[in-house]
């Protein structure tokens, strides 16, 4: 949540610090003592007070992600014939990572013109086994052959 609100947290020299992303401006939250950091409870009260009114403005970011990623305007309308989502503001604030990521277009395999020009010049070949239960025949593997020019498939058991 702090890097969709523009923050991350630095450890440096055995102090935690508050950076933000945009301007870069750091502020010290805790120092480390032996193997944990000890946050400054002033610090910190301060931090969460500014979340707390930023949680106030943006009831609808939570509902958003804990409901799949939902329209905002289908939240609207859960809001208006449900009981349990909190009455407030649930207009979109800020775009959605996830969302974003989502919506990008997979972009296909490139075709290639490796395909063979004659039977039997290149054969992929699949060996399966041994298998703990043999078969009636008493057999423990099998192989597969394709041709790749014809498609033809033999299949050999051990």
């Amino acid at each position: 949540m702090l890097e969709d609100k523009g923050y991350d947290v630095v450890f440096s020299k055995g102090k935690a610090f508050l950076r933000h992303i945009d301007t870069g401006q750091t502020k010290r939250i805790g120092i480390r003592v032996k193997n944990l950091y000890k946050l400054e409870v002033d610090v910190c009260a301060t931090l969460n007070s500014k979340a707390e009114l930023v949680q106030i403005q943006d009831i609808g970011e939570p509902w958003h992600r804990r409901l799949g990623h939902l329209h905002h305007g289908a939240l609207k309308i859960m809001q208006q014939i449900s009981t349990g989502l909190s009455k407030g503001n649930l207009e979109q604030v800020d775009t959605c990572k996830g969302c974003n990521l989502g919506k990008y277009a997979k972009s296909s395999f490139q075709d290639r013109d490796s395909r063979v020009e004659a039977i039997l010049e290149r054969v992929h070949i699949e060996v399966c086994g041994p298998f703990s239960t043999a078969s009636t025949a008493k057999q423990r593997y099998y192989v597969i052959f394709i041709d790749d020019f014809s498609r033809r498939c033999w299949i050999y058991f051990m």
